[in-house]
């Protein structure tokens, strides 16, 4: 499997290069500010990127993921290079456990992975918590913190820890 970086979302596009070759290439953006999610549906490279975005990750079938921090989304790729938003309203704010992702609100999501069932996880920065949507159902809940900013909680349930996500 091809090893990609992902490089910093910055002027309207993103880009990952090829661990092997050193090679960049644009991978979402076309250099457009607005509508910050226009073009869901299709082609990431035609799609709106608003600058200000998080890091992403892969999932075992080549799907890139990731967030777009200033928008309080999250935007999945194909591996076909189709792209559309997996989680988020647009709207800042803490809502939506247990239901779909794509009704949730974020505040600031700035980060993802995956694990081997391609469940996603979600750093809710601003929020302290880390999200996590399930693969088979769509839907997201708290997987850990409980939105308070210290560090405590070794020991006990992930959902009820508090640190600065």
């Amino acid at each position: 499997m091809k090893t990609l970086l992902q490089i910093a979302i910055l002027f309207y596009f993103a880009g990952t290069v090829d661990a092997q070759t050193g090679i960049i290439s644009t991978y979402a953006g076309n250099g457009a500010a607005n509508p910050p999610r226009a073009g869901d549906g299709g082609s990431a490279t035609a799609a709106v990127v608003p600058g200000g975005s998080g890091y992403g990750c892969l999932n075992k079938y080549g799907d890139m993921f990731f967030c777009q921090s200033n928008n309080h989304t999250v935007r999945k790729i194909t591996a076909s290079g189709i792209i559309s938003t997996i989680a988020g309203t647009g709207s800042l704010g803490f809502s939506g456990d247990g239901g779909p992702a794509t009704a949730a609100k974020f505040y600031y999501p700035n980060g993802c992975a995956t694990d081997s069932f391609n469940n996603l996880y979600i750093c809710d920065s601003r929020n302290n918590r880390i999200r996590r949507i399930d693969a088979s159902t769509g839907n997201i809940n708290t997987f850990a913190g409980n939105g308070t900013s210290v560090n405590s909680g070794d020991g006990g349930p992930a959902t009820a820890a508090t640190f600065s996500a």
